[in-house]
């Protein structure tokens, strides 16, 4: 009897990609797939809001996407207003949510990593990449 691999094709309810955040909507029926790419955070957090996105885990990951694409859009011109605007995006995403744990939990880690890269580094663009 001669083995087969057989490849499950598995679809993924949220990618970050070159364009964008890519959520795989929940709306459609299980027969269809249909995707939306996200390049703000606003829209992220719209996403969230309008449950496009479900389950704690897939929201804690769109949320700390979305802060992701908001530090790395952020129209900041120095590492200072970034730290300024940081919480700002932060307080837009978890507006979408609030009793959300898993949602803030993105929050405290990028929190955490732009207070330790901008302890290392003044280079903005650096800082926005690595977020």
């Amino acid at each position: 009897m001669e083995n087969k691999t057989i490849a499950m094709y598995v679809a993924q309810p949220i990618q970050w990609t070159d364009c964008g955040v890519v959520i795989l909507t929940n709306a459609a029926s299980p027969a269809k797939e249909i995707s939306h790419t996200y390049t703000d955070y606003r829209e992220v957090a719209r996403a969230i809001r309008e449950m496009v996105i479900r389950g704690a885990p897939a929201i804690g990951v769109a949320a700390a996407m979305g802060v992701a694409l908001g530090v790395l859009h952020s129209p900041a011109k120095s590492v200072e207003e970034l730290r300024t605007e940081f919480p700002i995006i932060c307080d837009v995403i978890a507006k979408t949510r609030p009793t959300a744990v898993d949602l803030f939990l993105g929050h405290r880690t990028h929190e955490s990593a732009l207070r330790e890269l901008t302890a290392k580094s003044s280079d903005l663009n650096k800082i926005k990449q690595a977020s």
